[in-house]
């Protein structure tokens, strides 16, 4: 079985980090994403940036899924 989740990890004041959470065959591994998101927004610009940041995990994990699969059925 492959899941793949978007997971949040506190990191400085009033920001998280956006990670991966990968579980295949029953191993659980974590990548990275290098995206933070502001824990309380203070400005309408921080709640663009926030949206526009889990937009682009969204699209990251979907990526991340498809090339497991790949590997996976071995069609790539």
């Amino acid at each position: 079985m492959l899941r793949v989740n978007i997971k949040f990890r506190k990191v400085s004041g009033d920001r998280s980090s956006i990670y991966l959470e990968i579980v295949e065959r029953g191993n659980r591994t974590r990548e990275a994403l290098d995206l933070f998101l502001y824990d309380k927004p203070k400005t309408k610009l921080q709640e663009q940036e926030n949206k526009a940041t889990m937009d682009l995990a969204e699209q990251l994990k979907v990526r991340r899924v498809i090339e497991l699969q790949d590997r996976k059925h071995g069609t790539n």
